[in-house]
């Protein structure tokens, strides 16, 4: 078999005659068939001359021959159980791998509309490589099996369903060529680097570079699709120059390389000059020409067409890329609807572009971040905040810097009732403040958004878009001036707010020309703001006045009615107030705010009947969403009915049911209702279930720290289980938080406890304490009264009293005495000074009486049994005082005595001491004596001489004997005087004074 010139050679026959087929006449499919199985040709020739009719289009004839090829060469197989010829288990798995990547072509070219038919081919390849793997034919991990491999790769690659495996099987092919220390596969190398480019980790984009950099160094002359994968690297690595060389080169290997067009003009657009600009609509327009139906293209086109505000031509192009039989890339199609959606947007068609928007997130999900910013657009404008929000939400996955976005989602979450929506928003905001400092309507924003719970935030906010108004030269909205104005009265900084007013109402004096009926109603507004300045600064002439002369221009303005009643309700002129609340009902009988005014009015003088007819009105008023201050308020009304001492036991367990209704079903409309939240544990504590009770005001209180209500009823929870510690404590941290240690009530509550803990002595500082702020509060007057007889009965009953103490019981039980007979005396104003603190009358006549009762007592025995009581103790006292001087003069004359006997010893030795020198001066002296008399006589001679000198030698021993005895002796005497230091006695010399004369008398006589 061979090929010559054009020819393909079919042995025929057993000799050497040979057919010769035409490539560029074959015969029919068919006939070639019958040729090759008379013929019994090799596998190899099957393959050759099916690839020649795919040469030349004619797919049905080479997937015909294949068949017939591999059917027959199994056939043979089976019959003689072994291979026809040597090479023909590697031609047939040449022949299996050609037809299955035949069918992945196949598959990968068909259209979305073809899906069926996409899915048998896939699956007729997926059979042909499965053969190849299952069979004995090859070895699948030595180099004989790369390109079996490669073409498994890339069917994997095609498919699209296991890219990472693909990716596996190039990489596979690569390290195998490395390990048997062969050239490297470019198409492997390819292949791993189009896989690497697709993914989305850090260095996907760099390590695809790298390899299609190594492709072109090993096949420099490689097809410009080469050149144009390495400038979509570049262009990903923002390397726009270099990607602009790589376009270039693609475009100069391939003129008609419609990536290349397509890539060249994606730059030159994105330069946005005009010459730019140009040159990219001609690159397009090339790429148009050679490739009509190319999606990029069209989509690119219709952009171009948007920003022209050429709408038609958008939409034309944009659906003909939509619709292309050939347009089966879902990328695609997300940025054909994009166009779509955003050129009906512009023509406010709203119902199409939702539509078109729509699609385009469906296709291209997350990735198409600018449809779902239209997208949510349009769900504002459809006011459906809720799925505006979460498709903005995915746009700032996508782009988390984006300015604009973060403006709208701070915008929708500050719509929300949720607190944690709200803080994402000032959050949101706070972002945009920070990467764009200019933006003045982000600071105002930020400054609506925080003005309810950060004063101090909202008011730098506004202060900063004023600033930015005046740098920019643009006029300043009088609302600004009037919020920032507000939020300085919320700070008391009156005089700073009378000036922001100032400037409000000059700037609507300024615009009134443009728009009367708008700036008027601002004015009103201010003017009414300048009247609560003017309520606060306690200049409430000037506050009335306002308030009326409002009230002359606009007499439906109701909120001045309100508060001319409630200054008549702070003189303390009730009805009066109360007629000023009523005069709204001209204008508006249902007003709520006027009703709740009412109902307070009779609640501040315990008219709970009245009271309670009020709320239950505005309640029936608001039946579809009842008023959850007027909840409260019943519940309050309710509870506080408890305290009320009555035997109808049934009768206040309904209450209670009734008021728990109340709280439950205020926190049903606002689950953050701290009142209603706080009532619950009061109607818990009321039951006994003080555990209960505890538990919900603790979660109350970590809702909200600026609540001091909750801290009081935690404290009196404490109270009941006998925590009287805990329950101090709690009083005086709210006490200090909350009212600077100056509110009455918290200090009675602080008494209670204390007086319940048996510590009467604090409990009389507290109330001395609460009596020097408020002397003229009966209450504290009476608690005062009661703790001092107690602590007088204390002192009373207790054996050890001294008479002093006694004498000051009587007294603080003198003193209590007179504040019963004062509150007596006086209990008709404290029925109109503190109607809360109400004391039965015959309560304090009663605790009078025992006062008087306790000082007959007194008067009797107790002061005679003490003053006995303290002669007696001073009695003892002075036997005491006694025996105690005696035994301090007795240790006094031990000592005494001690001191004179050290003194004698100290004596003594001294005495010694100096008889011892002085016997040692004269043996020193006797010792020179003879020394220089044994000197004088030392020349004699005969016996004289000879007894002299025997003599000499004599007395030299005793010399030195008694050197060293009177050495001894120095020794000891040493020791003494150190011992004599210390105030020791101990013997030095011996008391036999004949020893020591003997030693110390002369050697000769």
């Amino acid at each position: 078999m061979a090929t010559l010139q054009g020819k393909i050679e079919i042995p025929y026959g057993t000799g050497d005659e040979v057919l010769e087929l035409e490539v560029a006449n074959l015969p029919e499919p068919t006939e070639t068939v019958g040729i090759l199985s008379e013929q019994d040709c090799k596998i190899n020739l099957w393959i050759q001359i099916a690839i020649e009719y795919y040469r030349q289009g004619k797919d049905d004839a080479f997937e015909l021959l294949l068949k017939e090829c591999l059917e027959r060469w199994t056939l043979d197989r089976v019959k003689n159980s072994q291979s026809i010829y040597p090479d023909s288990c590697k031609d047939m798995v040449r022949a299996l791998d050609l037809l299955a990547i035949f069918y992945v072509r196949k598959g990968s070219a068909s259209t979305n509309r073809e899906k069926v038919k996409n899915i048998s081919y896939f699956h007729e390849a997926t059979k042909k490589f499965s053969d190849v793997d299952k069979s004995e034919l090859i070895n699948l991990t030595s180099t004989d099996s790369i390109l079996h491999i490669l073409g498994r790769a890339y069917y994997l690659f095609l498919d699209n369903k296991n890219l990472e495996n693909s990716l596996n099987q190039f990489k596979f092919v690569s390290k195998l060529l490395y390990d048997s220390n062969l050239p490297e596969n470019i198409p492997a190398l390819l292949g791993e680097a189009c896989l690497t480019f697709q993914k989305k980790e850090p260095l996907s984009k760099t390590k695809a570079l790298g390899l299609y950099k190594k492709c072109i160094q090993l096949c420099p002359n490689c097809p410009a699709d080469v050149r144009l994968a390495l400038g979509n690297c570049f262009y990903k690595l923002n390397m726009f120059e270099k990607a602009e060389l790589a376009f270039s080169r693609a475009l100069a290997l391939d003129s008609r390389c419609v990536g290349g067009l397509v890539g060249m003009a994606i730059i030159d657009l994105n330069k946005k000059t005009k010459h730019s600009i140009k040159r990219g609509i001609d690159y397009l327009s090339r790429a148009f020409k050679l490739e009509p139906t190319n999606s990029m293209v069209l989509t690119l086109l219709a952009d171009h067409f948007f920003y022209a505000n050429e709408h038609d031509k958008v939409i034309k192009l944009a659906t003909r890329a939509l619709n292309l039989d050939t347009s089966d890339n879902e990328a695609m199609k997300a940025q054909a609807c994009y166009q779509l959606g955003r050129a009906f947007h512009k023509r406010k068609e709203y119902d199409n572009a939702f539509e078109y928007y729509y699609k385009a997130t469906q296709f291209g999900g997350s990735r198409a971040y600018l449809a779902y910013y239209g997208l949510g657009q349009m769900y504002i404008h459809r006011r459906e905040t809720e799925s505006a929000t979460q498709a903005f939400e995915t746009v700032l996955k996508a782009s988390p810097d984006s300015i604009e976005t973060l403006k709208i989602l701070a915008s929708l979450y500050a719509l929300s009732n949720s607190q944690t929506k709200r803080e994402q928003a000032r959050q949101y905001l706070k972002k945009v403040t920070e990467q764009k400092p200019d933006d003045h309507e982000a600071w105002v924003e930020l400054a609506s958004l925080t003005e309810q719970n950060d004063t101090p935030t909202a008011l730098a906010a506004y202060q900063t878009s004023l600033k930015l108004y005046q740098q920019k030269g643009m006029s300043v909205p009088p609302e600004l001036y009037n919020n920032c104005a507000a939020l300085l009265f919320s700070t008391q900084s009156f005089s700073e707010s009378e000036k922001y007013y100032n400037l409000a109402l000059d700037r609507c004096n300024e615009e009134m020309a443009s728009d009367q009926t708008h700036y008027n109603s601002i004015i009103w507004t201010i003017q009414y703001n300048i009247g609560r300045l003017y309520e606060a600064q306690h200049q409430l002439v000037k506050a009335e006045e306002t308030y009326k002369r409002i009230l002359v221009q606009h007499p439906s303005y109701l909120d001045c009615y309100l508060r001319l009643g409630c200054m008549e309700r702070d003189k303390g002129l009730n009805y009066d107030a109360s007629d000023k609340f009523k005069e709204t009902f001209r204008i508006e009988p249902d007003n709520l705010e006027a009703w709740t005014l009412i109902g307070n009015l009779h609640l501040r003088r315990l008219e709970f009947g009245p009271c309670q007819k009020k709320f239950e009105r505005i309640l029936l008023k608001t039946e579809p969403n009842p008023d959850c201050y007027s909840l409260i308020t019943l519940g309050n009304i309710l509870l506080y009915c408890q305290y009320h001492p009555t035997r109808d036991k049934q009768r206040m367990e309904g209450h209670r049911q009734k008021a728990l209704s109340f709280y439950k079903n205020a926190l049903k409309r606002d689950p953050r209702n701290i009142y209603a939240a706080s009532g619950i544990g009061c109607i818990l504590a009321v039951s006994g279930m003080f555990n209960e009770a505890r538990d919900v005001f603790s979660q109350v209180r970590e809702a909200t720290a600026d609540f001091p209500d909750v801290w009081i009823n935690l404290a009196h929870i404490y109270v009941e289980q006998r925590q009287y510690a805990a329950a101090v404590q709690m009083y005086e941290n709210c006490l200090k938080r909350f009212f600077n240690n100056s509110n009455t009530e918290i200090l009675l509550y602080i008494a209670r406890a204390l007086y319940k803990a048996n510590k009467l002595n604090e409990c009389k500082k507290v109330l001395l304490r609460a009596r020097h702020i408020a002397p003229n509060d009966l209450v504290i007057l009476f608690n005062l009264a009661k703790v001092l007889k107690t602590l007088a009965r204390q002192i009373f009953e207790d054996r050890k009293s001294t008479y002093l103490a006694v004498v000051s019981a009587e007294y603080e039980l003198n003193l209590a005495q007179k504040y019963f007979r004062f509150y007596s005396e006086f209990k008709d104003k404290t029925k109109s000074g503190n109607e809360r603190g109400l004391i039965d009358p015959l309560v304090v006549e009663s605790e009078e009486r025992d006062c008087a009762d306790l000082m007959l007592q007194v008067e009797k025995s107790i002061k005679m049994d003490a003053e006995q009581r303290d002669r007696e103790e001073n009695l003892r006292r002075i036997e005491h005082e006694e025996q105690l001087a005696k035994e301090l003069a007795r240790k006094a004359e031990e000592e005494e005595r001690r001191i004179n006997e050290e003194r004698q010893k100290k004596e003594e030795m001294e005495i010694k001491r100096r008889e011892l020198l002085k016997k040692q001066e004269e043996a020193k002296q006797k010792m020179l004596q003879e020394d220089s008399g044994a000197i004088v006589h030392d020349d004699g001679s005969g016996e004289e001489g000879e007894s002299r000198g025997k003599k000499r030698k004599k007395s030299s021993k005793e010399s030195k004997k008694r050197s060293h005895d009177e050495r001894k002796a120095e020794k000891q005497q040493l020791a003494a005087e150190r011992d004599s230091k210390k105030y020791k006695s101990r013997a030095i010399l011996s008391s036999d004074s004949s020893s020591s004369d003997e030693e110390g008398g002369p050697i000769l006589s």
